[in-house]
């Protein structure tokens, strides 16, 4: 359970951010010791501390929310404005997609050839012997 002042800290703490400035205003004590104090006070009230900060960004992100749409709209930077439509995109769960193409090389007219050729190869030795010949007979006709 936190004292009065361990409230008060609390309270002064949220408002300003700063731990040590808390912990000199509320609890008085020498500057050689407002280090150690504020983290003995953090670590003690840290369930507290989080939950009020959670409280804090579930109300304030409304006016965080239009802020960044009038940054987008209306501010004389491009750079400024493309930053706060893209902070506005990413949370409203429209993030860019991280995707990597990968491209095979090139490859040559002889490559291309040497591979349809192992691939008719392939293909002919699945049909009957007769027919294979009459089929290679009727290519070589074509190519003439």
């Amino acid at each position: 359970m936190a004292s009065k002042k361990e409230l008060q800290w609390l309270d002064r703490y949220m408002e300003t951010g700063n731990d040590k400035l808390a912990t000199r205003e509320i609890f008085d004590c020498a500057e050689k010791s407002v280090s150690s104090r504020s983290a003995q006070l953090k670590q003690k009230h840290a369930s507290e501390i989080d939950k009020r900060l959670r409280e804090t960004m579930r109300t304030d992100s409304v006016a965080c929310q239009k802020i960044l749409i009038n940054l987008a709209n209306n501010a004389q930077s491009e750079q400024v404005q493309a930053k706060a439509a893209m902070d506005l995109l990413d949370r409203g769960g429209y993030k860019p997609v991280d995707q990597v193409q990968e491209l095979e090389p090139e490859k040559s007219r002889e490559d291309i050839e040497g591979n349809v050729q192992q691939e008719l190869m392939k293909a002919l030795k699945l049909i009957p012997k007769e027919q294979r010949q009459a089929l290679i007979d009727s290519v070589d006709q074509v190519k003439q």
